[in-house]
């Protein structure tokens, strides 16, 4: 927890060395030191009862009374992570560069693989992928840490990134390009050369970030529609050549062809 909301005189469940494999020990602080952020805590009961000593603050875990939500939300995030182990490393740059491109940088996919983020934050998110904003609704194994964030499973930061790179494609080719622009450019000034081999590796995440936008699919439909008005270019010089104007019809056919 931190620093300014822990209070002289409230009981607290403290842990010897910052691990969830710890035990909570029920202690109450006595004394507050700003200059170094430690904390002075009594023990409450046990073997220690009325011993004190002095702590760094990330050492007060939890108010006494949520002790019991707390080890239940550590339980659920061990769940989570192990849930999110051995994630493509491509996959989750581009899910984190999708977030970031839609302008929510709470947003953000841990080492470990599971999903973070300000609980408003993974709400706008689901609403703008058209998908449920119930947090349960996401994943079944998410909840709210004291702090405000959602902590979710990778598996529900990957749907909502992709739907809606399909529903904002705009959104997220301008991100690529921005950034593809930003890191081709910079490498060319004096000991930049880094910036243009981190561009050759951030092309995988680039490339995926597209074909959920639909890239390919643009794609596609740009060249039929160059087939179409390539098909009405040669009816074109057909009817020149049908009236008559052979030297236009000509012209346009060599055109065509790229002569």
């Amino acid at each position: 927890m931190r620093y300014q909301d822990i209070v002289v005189g409230e009981d607290y469940g403290l842990r010897m060395r910052v691990s969830s494999k710890e035990p909570l020990h029920h202690v109450q602080v006595t004394q507050k030191v700003d200059r170094n952020k430690n904390a002075k805590v009594r023990h409450v009961d046990g073997q220690s009862e009325g011993m004190e000593k002095f702590f760094p603050f990330r050492n007060v875990a939890v108010p006494w009374n949520r002790r019991k939500q707390f080890l239940r939300n550590e339980e659920s995030l061990r769940v989570i992570r192990e849930l999110s182990a051995d994630v493509d490393p491509v996959t989750k740059e581009a899910v984190q560069s999708v977030f970031g491109a839609a302008g929510e940088h709470s947003a953000f996919v841990h080492g470990d693989g599971h999903f973070s983020a300000d609980a408003e934050a993974v709400k706008r998110l689901a609403s703008r992928a058209g998908m449920p904003e119930a947090l349960r609704e996401l994943d079944s194994f998410a909840f709210v840490d004291d702090i405000g964030n959602a902590q979710l499973t990778f598996r529900a930061a990957y749907r909502p990134a992709t739907e809606l790179a399909k529903r904002e494609p705009d959104t997220v080719r301008m991100e690529v390009e921005a950034r593809e622009e930003e890191l081709r450019a910079g490498g060319y000034g004096p000991g930049e050369r880094w910036q243009h081999d981190w561009l050759r590796d951030q092309r995988r995440a680039f490339a995926l970030m597209r074909q959920w936008a639909g890239f390919s699919s643009e794609l596609d439909r740009l060249q039929k529609e160059v087939d179409r008005v390539r098909g009405l270019l040669y009816s074109a010089a057909l009817e020149l050549e049908r009236a008559g104007r052979v030297r236009e019809a000509r012209t346009l056919q060599r055109a065509l062809e790229g002569k």
